[in-house]
């Protein structure tokens, strides 16, 4: 419950990043999408680890939960199934910027760095949750898995 508690206070200051200055740089473009995908992602890991942390946080972050997993009920496998699929949606997209970044550069201006940071960190978050899976320990199985 504290790690969730403690976490949830990023998401609208993440949110709340001026898009104007997200759409004119590329690499903030790029890491601000990869730190979403890893703040959503740690949400879902500990809602995931510990179900009933849900009866355990305050009502005002429960419903903050709910509405960034896109679920109407405070359903643990729910919640965390919601905060996966965002993780991966923002790592999905942080890993094309940085492949349209490579494709839209000269050799001596490539940001080889974080188009390699980028895909890892989507590689990192496929693995675990298919590991997860084949492990079948707290496995939530949502119809992402299937893409990755």
């Amino acid at each position: 419950p504290e790690q969730i508690s403690t976490v949830i206070k990023t998401i609208p200051l993440l949110e709340e990043s001026k898009q104007d200055y997200l759409n004119k740089n590329s690499w903030a473009f790029r890491d601000h999408n990869i730190l979403l995908g890893t703040t959503y992602h740690i949400i879902g890991n500990a809602v995931n680890k510990d179900p009933t942390s849900l009866e355990s946080i305050e009502q005002n972050k429960v419903n903050q939960l709910l509405e960034s997993s896109g679920t109407t009920t405070a359903s643990a496998e729910q919640v965390a199934t919601g905060m996966y699929q965002k993780a991966l949606n923002y790592l999905k997209v942080a890993a094309r910027k940085a492949e349209e970044v490579v494709q839209s550069r000269t050799v001596d201006y490539m940001d080889t760095a974080g188009a390699i940071e980028a895909y890892m960190s989507l590689a990192e978050f496929c693995d675990k949750r298919l590991r997860e899976k084949e492990e079948k320990r707290n496995a939530i199985d949502f119809h992402e898995t299937q893409t990755f």
